[in-house]
């Protein structure tokens, strides 16, 4: 399960070692955890993403809703004069 301190460990290692290759030389070749805490950022980041969207698209839903019952009013409003 993702914590906040996971995500926060995974930055660091990141920032400490850019590539790959840069932590398996201090690590002695070991390169699973430098994955893992890549994988890591990868999910967080689309699961932000897409979390985002879905809460833009219902802002978006009801703007629309919105603007199409003044439009409907208007219309009305000029019917009736």
């Amino acid at each position: 399960m993702k914590t906040e301190t996971n995500i926060n460990r995974a930055i660091e290692v990141l920032k400490m070692y850019p590539t790959e290759q840069e932590y398996a030389d201090t690590h002695n070749g070991e390169t699973e955890y430098y994955k893992s805490c890549k994988d890591l950022l990868e999910k967080d980041y689309i699961d932000s993403y897409y979390h985002n969207k879905e809460g833009y698209m219902a802002i978006m839903k009801i703007l629309l809703f919105v603007a199409i019952v003044f439009c409907l009013a208007f219309v009305g409003l000029i019917l009736i004069f």
